[in-house]
């Protein structure tokens, strides 16, 4: 199954293999780009697609993916909303290996994730939505506002 410096060698997608596919399509990224320093004046956009063949490891993840309600990448940042006996939201810093964030809560419903980890959050419950707020380093959450809410967005440390 694997060839040269533990690369995968064929790529089809197999449960009896152990092998499985990830595709990411049409991530867009923000950045500045270029070798002189002139050509990293203005921000450009970036759209990636990456088709990815994974191999699972000897035993068997304790994670469930179909846990989880929502994903947001930023940054070196990935935030998840996780379904459970109780939601919670995660912040995980991809650069350190570790979880940066994990608030426990009821019901969260959307995310949105800035690039220094910063994360905004609906809670609902059956007849209002709460919008709050959290970022790494400092414990809990916040709440922001009542009311009903769509297409939840941080940028600049705005929610919009």
């Amino acid at each position: 199954m694997t060839g040269d410096k533990g690369r995968i060698s064929h790529h089809v997608a197999s449960g009896a293999s152990r092998v499985r596919h990830v595709f990411v399509k049409d991530l867009e990224i923000i950045a500045l780009l270029g070798v002189h320093e002139q050509e990293r004046i203005k921000p450009q956009r970036i759209i990636v697609n990456i088709d990815l063949s994974v191999a699972e490891g000897p035993s068997a993840i304790e994670d469930d993916i179909g846990f989880i309600r929502d994903l947001a990448l930023a940054g070196r940042y990935v935030a998840w909303a996780r379904d459970g006996e109780q939601d919670e939201v995660v912040v995980d810093d991809l650069e350190a290996g570790a979880d940066v964030l994990r608030i426990a809560m009821r019901s969260v419903d959307e995310l949105a994730l800035q690039a220094d980890g910063t994360v905004a959050f609906l809670m609902s419950n059956r007849s209002f939505q709460r919008l709050a707020w959290a970022t790494p380093g400092t414990p809990g959450a916040r709440p922001l506002a009542r009311g009903e809410f769509r297409g939840l967005a941080l940028d600049g440390g705005r929610v919009l």
